[in-house]
């Protein structure tokens, strides 16, 4: 005894499309494919902060720290002129 199943996969839509999380198109336009500007500004505030769980008051202090320090850098950058610093290529083809 032989049973035939017509067995059809169907396949949902995608909760995020592929233009969303994609890093084709941003690798071709040269835009930053990770998030290290986040974790470059998580570790400067775990630094900043030398503790692993701070009380609100040491946080706030040090977000303070860290955001004065770097207001200084930029707006004497923009005051004199001068353009940002130049994008590192990491990969060269």
């Amino acid at each position: 005894m032989s049973i035939d199943l017509d067995v059809t996969t169907l396949e949902a839509a995608p909760q995020s499309p592929p233009e969303i999380w994609g890093m084709y198109q941003r690798t071709i336009s040269g835009i930053d494919r990770t998030n290290n500007h986040a974790e470059a500004a998580h570790r400067r505030l775990k630094r900043e902060l030398d503790v692993i769980h701070p009380s609100v008051w040491k946080f706030i202090d040090g977000l303070r720290r860290v955001q004065k320090g770097r207001d200084v850098i930029t707006y004497e950058q923009y005051v004199s002129g001068e353009p940002g610093p130049a994008k590192r290529r990491e990969y060269i083809y």
